[in-house]
């Protein structure tokens, strides 16, 4: 439940907070002069030992950016930019003059009036040809994000953390949400691209399982790229999940230890690519 409070003499409820780490990570609503923004405080989200623990496994090893709040705030900053330059839809950054006295990292971002996609998908009120139509919206955009990052060689347009959740259905438009970490390494943004659509689709199995085959259908016949979506399959059945970086498929049996990783590959081939998926769009 949402918890009321004032913050700067405004009205102000928590969206969300994290706990861990040293508890001033918070992602608040805050209503001033009755227009609502979101202020998001970066704070550390980990114990020190974690995050030193991330911090070489993330910036080292498989390319991200920072996990410190200092750099996790730069980095949704930069990429929040980019979307913007790019004709993504993400919340505006802002201004706001009553932020001055606020002591950690932070953004004021644009309000995002709307539900979630998993919200959407999991709820009766909405018909299931509605949320074909927006399964379908989401695999055109993706491939379309996609196929730039591929191009631009921009790793930031291939999002690290994709979930239902971080979609936000708002007036007809998909509005992506969340980019405190992202990929930094231009070499692999294909493999990359095959983790995205993985972790989005594992997140809409999560949302309504029930749902799942008609929903991956509209997704796929909308993404429309059957050799990255075969591939990415391939994938999943040999390692439960895509390898974040190419070196790590020289050692298959790190992926089987975890249950997850095995229940994964095992649903994964359980799963085809429909037939009216494969006529590929061209570029």
């Amino acid at each position: 439940m949402k918890s009321p409070l004032t913050v700067l003499n405004c009205k102000a409820e928590i969206l969300s907070c994290n706990k861990k780490g040293d508890g001033t990570h918070r992602v608040l609503k805050i209503t001033d002069n009755g227009a609502p923004l979101v202020l998001k405080c970066y704070g550390r989200t980990r114990s020190r030992l974690e995050y030193v623990l991330k911090l070489c496994g993330i910036r080292l090893l498989v390319g991200k950016t920072s996990t410190s709040a200092r750099g996790r705030m730069a980095t949704e900053r930069s990429v929040l930019g980019l979307l913007s330059r790019e004709g993504v839809s993400a919340p505006k950054i802002l201004s706001w003059n009553k932020s001055d006295t606020i002591r950690q990292p932070f953004l004021a971002l644009e309000w995002i009036a709307g539900t979630t996609l998993a919200e959407i998908v999991r709820s009766p009120q909405y018909s299931l040809n509605a949320k074909k139509d927006l399964l379908f919206r989401c695999g055109t955009e993706m491939r379309e994000r996609h196929d730039r990052a591929i191009r631009l060689r921009e790793p930031r347009l291939v999002f690290e953390h994709p979930s239902l959740h971080h979609v936000i259905v708002s007036n007809g438009r998909l509005v992506h949400t969340d980019f405190e970490i992202a990929y930094c390494r231009k070499n692999d943004i294909e493999r990359l691209a095959r983790r995205e659509i993985a972790g989005f689709l594992y997140s809409l199995a999560r949302a309504h399982w029930p749902l799942f085959p008609p929903l991956f259908t509209a997704f796929t016949e909308g993404y429309r790229h059957p050799r990255r979506l075969n591939l990415m399959l391939a994938e999943l059945r040999r390692y439960g999940t895509i390898p974040v970086a190419g070196w790590l498929t020289r050692l298959p049996f790190i992926f089987r230890i975890k249950r997850r990783h095995r229940r994964i590959a095992a649903a994964a081939r359980t799963v085809q690519i429909p037939q009216s998926a494969h006529l590929e769009q061209v570029s």
